[in-house]
């Protein structure tokens, strides 16, 4: 596991932090005691995983720019067209599925603590911002000031570096926080079955599915009884929904069955199986079932090859534990496996986290 080195490595940005905004974005970073030599390189990785359109592709011309020292040259080319690059060699600090962008000093000599910049541009306005809000967004960098290592792919999904008894020198930027965009959608959700009054759970999402703060005007609801603001909503029998109105939207709930009294059983809705790709926090997947989807029960899923990582499958076992709340919400403890001899993927479900250790079976090197 790489070792993360600080504060030679950050982000700069002028523009509107929100949802697929685009900006002015320059990334920043100083070289170490050595400085870099001609054939020197620098590779920067952000995630794939955040955007509406997976291939981020920069511009053909000019989009790589580097500065740095007078005399210095640089080329700066984004790998696979700025598609998709997959490495573990930077997990699990950075995600699987990355872009990627390798930058070359190809010629003269940078001195220790030069700064270099370099700007990315995935338009002619500048650099697209991810769809998904997210207060951490952030870039990684692997230097070479040296030149003594080559970032190979040898076909097939993964991108590794070599020689492989060099420890690449790893460094992380400042967070970017990301704010959504304004709402253009309402959701109402209500309990299946009831005896007769709901408290409606509302979620306002914004064009590209980010939750955003709940409506601080009027809310009104209206159902067969009648229409109210009030809270909570009486239904009629034997079915009913409710429609509510607020923020100048308008949506209508799922139908509620309304009996004389609550049965033995009843109706729940959970998800069995979300993947954990990207760079958000674990605890954010269960946080988004129980309070913006509204669901019962969630089983999000690391393959076995990230959660067997001691750092992660502690996160894991902490979120697990952290979001099974009886009566409330239920988390399952689950991790998916790539399974020999082909690879199919098959989920695992743990009824007892105690004492549990990581299970690891994959078909992947």
């Amino acid at each position: 596991m790489p070792e993360i080195e600080a504060n030679r490595f950050w982000v700069e940005t002028d523009g509107n932090l929100r949802v697929c905004a685009t900006v002015d974005l320059r990334l920043c970073y100083q070289t170490g005691e050595a400085g870099m030599v001609e054939g020197g390189n620098l590779w920067i990785f952000y995630d794939i995983r955040q955007y509406l359109e997976r291939d981020q592709t920069f511009l053909s011309e000019g989009g790589v720019t580097v500065s740095g020292p007078a005399g210095v040259t640089w080329e700066g080319v984004p790998l696979v067209g700025g598609k998709v690059v997959r490495t573990f060699d930077i997990h699990p600090q950075a995600p699987e599925f990355l872009h990627a962008v390798h930058i070359i000093c190809t010629g003269g000599k940078v001195g220790p603590d030069e700064t270099i910049t370099i700007w990315l541009k995935t338009d002619r306005e500048g650099f697209r911002l991810p769809q998904n809000a997210i207060d951490a967004f952030r870039f990684w960098l692997v230097e070479d000031p040296h030149g003594e290592l080559t970032f190979h792919h040898p076909g097939g999904k993964y991108h590794f570096f070599l020689p492989r008894t060099l420890d690449p020198s790893f460094m992380v930027s400042n967070p970017l926080c990301i704010a959504p965009g304004p709402p253009t959608d309402l959701r109402v959700t209500c309990p299946s079955i009831s005896t007769g009054y709901v408290e409606p759970n509302l979620t306002l999402l914004d064009t590209y599915g980010n939750p955003l703060p709940h409506p601080n005007g009027p809310v009104h609801f209206r159902t067969r009884a009648g229409q109210t603001s009030d809270r909570p909503v009486r239904l009629k029998a034997p079915h009913d929904a409710v429609t509510v109105t607020c923020n100048g939207l308008e949506t209508r709930s799922n139908s509620v069955r309304i009996l004389d009294s609550m049965p033995k059983c009843t109706l729940y809705w959970g998800d069995i199986h979300g993947m954990q790709f990207n760079q958000r926090p674990l605890r954010d997947y269960f946080a988004w079932a129980k309070e913006i989807a509204h669901l019962d029960f969630s089983g999000g899923q690391l393959f076995s090859y990230s959660a067997c990582i001691e750092e992660v499958w502690h996160q894991l076992l902490d979120a697990w534990r952290e979001f099974t709340q009886p009566e409330d919400f239920i988390s399952l403890p689950s991790i998916e496996f790539g399974t020999p001899p082909d690879g199919s993927h098959r989920l695992g479900f743990f009824p007892d986290t105690e004492n549990l250790t990581p299970v690891f079976c994959e078909d992947r090197p």
